[in-house]
């Protein structure tokens, strides 16, 4: 428990130093760059998230499988996995080279009705730096795996935490010194080789792992790549739902349109990593639990204590982006990007459906039955992709995010929890009863309170800090008086080191 509570406390002191810095570079950014070269910017970061999709699944395979064989002490079937999936880091990265190139290549051809040939011409001058970040962050993904496999949460959040402030700090000082976007992927890359050194020091010396390249068998190889390639699968899903409308907006509008979209699913990204800190430090205990034979009667309490907290978690900076958000990104990037608060919220809301409930994956994951679930993910988000192109003819930006919020809902909303219910055999209809019962009293007094205070713009950062605080204080005080019980209070005690 201690190192979950050091993961989750960590995590969202992580998560909050990420959002603040966000909050100062973003806007920074956007004013040194200029609309159009931070829209390239972003559009080549959309690009970049595709590959890490080549490390096939494996950066999940590696804290599903070190997470079994710890449980079962077996040093000499972890050595062999980490063998398998060095090697296979090794293969994408010379495939993600040749397909990085010839994106590159491509790139003038796909973006000549849009693009200006500055922007063509510095999309093309990212790409390899792109590239270069790719290939480190995969092999970065496994000492990260095997780093969570281990359960040191909290070790991870301090490099994060790291990573996060020397970024912000080079970015800072090159754009001062006059630099522009390539200085600043080009610092990524520094720093991504600088963490994955440090990564692999500790794997290696303190976690005292060790890697066997003479005993991969095909038959295992086989077992490992079967798991990995569906997860892989239902990867490719999630990017294609995260990163496709980007470029579809930079190749059917503009740059300065891909700005303000990007803008939009940054503030959406912001909200889903709020889900994710609590679920990310849950999978090996998950995996535990479905190795120790736990019933599905078992599974679906744990998923409710956690689906329980995660609402309670969720719905406070949901509801306060709701009614006050307009107020925040008239301040935080000027009023001509007021656009971007559409984006976000029409995304926010689905994502937070699915971000309840999303445990589930996990023991989905850990019972090696995501196979079916991962080809249907893939179809809903091609499903996202066309119905994008033809309502971004229809509604600009907004019908790209209006096309993603449909697809998030059929694939990670109904499709997830039906599939929860009638596969992995989780009580769903349970799990939804017990984790909204209570939650609704304080959802409801702090949008009430939100809604009035809400009643005219903020026209300053003082005026809405006020209101964001009365809010905050109106929904923790009503949550921890009604909403939770006594177990439940325990639990977000021992998560966030709170006194007894």
């Amino acid at each position: 428990m201690r190192g979950k509570r050091a993961g989750v406390v960590l995590g969202y002191l992580a998560l909050s130093l990420q959002n603040l810095l966000a909050f100062f570079l973003t806007p920074f950014m956007l004013r040194m760059f200029g609309e159009g070269d931070f829209g390239v910017y972003r559009l080549g970061m959309s690009v970049a998230s595709y590959f890490a999709l080549a490390d096939l699944g494996l950066s999940n395979a590696v804290v599903r499988y070190v997470s079994e064989y710890r449980e079962k002490q077996d040093k000499a079937l972890e050595a062999r996995f980490l063998a398998l999936s060095v090697t296979v880091s090794a293969a994408a990265g010379i495939v993600l080279l040749l397909f990085g190139t010839v994106v590159s290549r491509f790139t003038p051809q796909v973006f000549a009705g849009s693009f200006s040939a500055a922007e063509i011409d510095l999309l093309q001058r990212l790409l390899p730096l792109l590239i270069a970040n790719g290939i480190l962050n995969l092999l970065l993904n496994l000492t990260t795996g095997v780093m969570k496999a281990y359960g040191e949460f909290g070790l991870l959040k301090v490099f994060n935490i790291a990573r996060n402030v020397v970024r912000a700090l080079a970015v800072v000082a090159l754009l001062l010194q006059g630099y522009g976007p390539v200085a600043v992927v080009a610092a990524d890359v520094v720093l991504s080789a600088v963490i994955l050194a440090v990564g692999c020091m500790y794997c290696f010396r303190k976690l005292r792992v060790s890697i066997d390249f003479r005993s991969v068998s095909r038959p295992y190889a086989a077992q490992i790549l079967g798991y990995s390639s569906v997860v892989f699968v239902d990867a490719l899903a999630f990017q294609l739902f995260n990163s496709a409308n980007v470029i579809i907006v930079g190749i059917k509008i503009s740059s300065a349109a891909v700005a303000v979209y990007s803008l939009g699913l940054l503030l959406s990204s912001l909200f889903f990593a709020l889900s994710v800190v609590i679920s990310d430090v849950l999978m090996p205990d998950v995996v535990g639990q479905v190795t120790r034979s736990a019933t599905n009667a078992q599974l679906t309490d744990y998923m409710i204590k956690i689906g329980r907290i995660k609402l309670l978690v969720l719905a406070l900076p949901v509801l306060g982006f709701v009614t006050l958000g307009q107020s925040f990104v008239s301040l935080w990037v000027g009023p001509e990007h007021l656009e971007a608060y559409i984006i976000a919220l029409i995304v926010i809301l689905p994502s937070m459906l699915a971000g309840i409930s999303d445990v589930g994956l996990y023991v989905m994951w850990a019972k090696n039955k995501h196979k079916v679930k991962s080809v249907v993910s893939l179809a809903v988000a091609i499903f996202n992709i066309l119905l994008s192109i033809v309502l971004v003819d229809h509604f600009g930006i907004v019908g790209a995010a209006i096309g993603t919020a449909a697809a998030w809902i059929l694939g990670y909303v109904l499709f997830n929890n039906v599939y929860f219910h009638r596969v992995l055999g989780l009580d769903m209809i349970r799990f939804f009863k017990e984790v909204v019962r209570g939650s609704w009293v304080p959802v409801g007094l702090a949008t009430a309170a939100a809604a009035v205070l809400a009643d005219g713009a903020a026209d300053s950062w003082g005026a809405l800090v006020v209101r964001i605080a009365i809010v905050a204080t109106v929904y923790v005080l009503v949550a921890w008086k009604v909403a939770l019980n006594r177990e439940e209070k325990v639990l977000v005690r021992s998560l966030f080191g709170m006194p007894s």
